[in-house]
């Protein structure tokens, strides 16, 4: 899987200060009806604003979603305008599909890039090359990596630097996953303002955490090898998460799992060791049992996004439990793997490999049709 990342760049001028940039940012959310608020559990929203001692501030927030090329332009030509400098909202898809827009309200600049593509995106604005043409130090060099980008976009990422006189650390700056100060000096490090916006109160069923199974992965699990299983948000953002590891109808004597490990799919999310505890559960069965009640759960992404921007949101927001199991095969597959959101155990999801089938050998008829063809 590659890299996905939304983000927004704004030119230093003598004039610019990240607190300007800060007021500009609160009067848009507050426009949505959000509010500024000093307790991170309570947010729904995060920005932050980097100076990452470049010529460009960065701003990262899960807040940042654009229905269309033409969405972005029309939200942020006003902040130009605003502030009196150049903006480049800048979007990368999986690793194939980059598109950047230059926007600049006084010289009436709206210029878009694509470098690559993706299928199920399309291109709804056509590149203009020109208007960039005073906005990059090198116009040759520009045009050269543009060109070499498109069957390689990472390469055009790779020589940002080169292009824009952006570090190549705030061209992948995002929210959760970007530790801003990563490879750099403590004299280089970065300035970093972070804001969290609260919500209307919701009353619905997703006003509580809740999780269900991402993917239900079909595989059989196998002695000595490394299986996996994923779940995603169903619900409210919220901190607390527990992992039930249990045998459908065995004991789990008959079985043993090792080295486990946690942590979200997104790009340079970090992977914790998952200290698995056995346990009596109380209904009397052994289980293997692991909590952490500060592990992040996020928001639900929205039902309404783009197809492509919901795909990007959901991956990154995907938890993945790595683990190794160890017995007789046909034991293995009865493994069940309970994600619980601890805020909220009611709405906990368990995956089993044969769940879906009526019986386990049907399962197994199954996997043996599919090896066979």
């Amino acid at each position: 899987m590659g890299i996905f990342f939304t983000n927004i760049h704004i030119k230093k001028t003598p004039e610019l200060s990240i607190e300007d940039i800060e007021k500009a940012f609160l009067i848009e959310l507050e426009d949505k009806g959000y509010h500024l608020t000093d307790k991170e559990d309570e947010a729904v929203h995060v920005l932050k604003i980097c100076d990452f001692g470049s010529e460009w501030f960065s701003v990262a927030s899960d807040y940042f979603e654009f229905s269309s090329p033409q969405s972005i332009s029309n939200l942020y030509m006003p902040l130009s305008g605003a502030l009196n400098t150049d903006i480049v909202v800048m979007g990368c898809f999986d690793s194939e599909y980059i598109y950047l827009n230059l926007l600049n309200k006084t010289e009436g600049i709206d210029a878009w890039l694509n470098i690559g593509g993706i299928p199920g995106l399309s291109k709804e604005r056509r590149s203009n090359k020109r208007s960039w043409k005073k906005k990059v130090i090198d116009y040759g060099l520009f045009e050269r990596i543009l060109k070499e980008s498109q069957t390689d976009p990472p390469l055009f990422l790779e020589n940002s630097e080169h292009i824009f006189m952006m570090n190549r650390q705030q061209i992948y700056y995002e929210v959760d996953f970007f530790d801003c100060s990563e490879e750099m000096s403590e004299t280089d490090s970065p300035e970093e303002h972070c804001l969290y916006f609260s919500g209307k109160e919701v009353t619905n069923k997703e006003s509580l955490p809740s999780l269900r199974i991402s993917d239900f992965v079909l595989t059989p699990n196998e002695n000595g090898k490394e299986s996996n299983i994923t779940a995603i948000s169903n619900g409210s953002k919220s901190k607390g998460l527990g992992v039930l590891i249990t045998l459908k109808n065995g004991n789990l004597e008959e079985v043993k799992i090792e080295n486990a490990h946690i942590g979200y799919m997104r790009y340079k999310s970090p992977i914790a060791p998952v200290d698995l505890k056995k346990c009596m559960s109380e209904d009397g069965r052994d289980v293997y049992y692991w909590e952490d009640r500060s592990f992040p759960l996020f928001q639900k992404v929205r039902d309404d996004l783009p197809m492509v921007r919901k795909a990007e949101a959901e991956f990154n927001n995907t938890i993945c439990l790595w683990f190794t199991p160890y017995g007789e095969y046909e034991r293995l597959q009865d493994i069940q793997v309970t994600f619980i959101p601890l805020k909220n155990p009611a709405n906990s999801c368990t995956w089993c490999v044969w769940d879906g089938y009526p019986t386990k050998e049907a399962y197994f008829e199954r996997i043996k049709f599919l090896s066979d063809r």
